[in-house]
């Protein structure tokens, strides 16, 4: 699949944090909050290769997961960076008021948007489970 193919599919998969708003769980107004701030520049993604930030939080019916029980959830970011230690800690900082917030601990996931072109049908259930948070191209709200 070329990289635009798969950035349309992304877009078509994962759900928009608005989506969120239908459901009343714990953490539904942080999440949106994250999502609103990123995507409005508040919070300083310092790099330009992130594409998209996909938090995967929702279960195979759509719906949002109980996050207490895990602790954690999984962060997907996709981009065109080479340097993923930088970018985890980039991404890691723009977090850290979520983190004080909510005491669930974001694992940040960085897959190069290339890769995931090549290899999108491994990724697609994944995707499925995402809310997006962040899209550089797109408003999602």
């Amino acid at each position: 699949m070329d990289l635009q193919n798969a950035i349309s599919h992304i877009r078509q998969l994962s759900r928009n944090v608005t989506v969120l708003q239908e459901f009343e769980f714990n953490y539904r107004n942080d999440f949106v909050r994250l999502a609103e701030n990123t995507q409005a520049g508040k919070i300083n993604l310092s790099t330009n290769s992130v594409r998209f930030i996909l938090a995967n939080i929702l279960d195979n019916n759509g719906i949002p997961r109980n996050l207490n029980y895990a602790g954690y959830f999984e962060l997907i970011v996709i981009g065109d960076f080479e340097n993923r230690v930088r970018l985890v800690e980039e991404v890691a900082e723009a977090l850290t008021n979520f983190y004080i917030n909510t005491e669930i601990l974001p694992r940040i996931r960085p897959i190069n948007e290339n890769y995931l072109s090549e290899n999108m049908d491994k990724y697609e259930e994944i995707i499925r489970k995402t809310t997006k948070i962040y899209d550089r191209e797109e408003n999602i709200f």
